[in-house]
């Protein structure tokens, strides 16, 4: 689940950099919008499942 609300958010991302660049710019709100409520979603999905995952280590030799 968490991740069909980040695949959304991602493209209501792009289609609101498309819509800002183009004469109905007025229009980039709206998706501007809906990939910040779907990003906010995927977040709370994240954090309720409450997963430890360890972040990724690198080591440098």
């Amino acid at each position: 689940m968490k991740k069909i609300f980040t695949i959304l958010a991602v493209i209501a991302s792009v289609f609101a950099i498309i819509f800002s660049v183009l004469p109905i710019s007025n229009l980039a709100i709206i998706p501007a919008v809906a990939a910040l409520i779907f990003g906010l979603i995927a977040f709370y999905l994240s954090k309720k499942q409450e997963k430890l995952k360890k972040p990724f280590s690198f080591r440098f030799s």
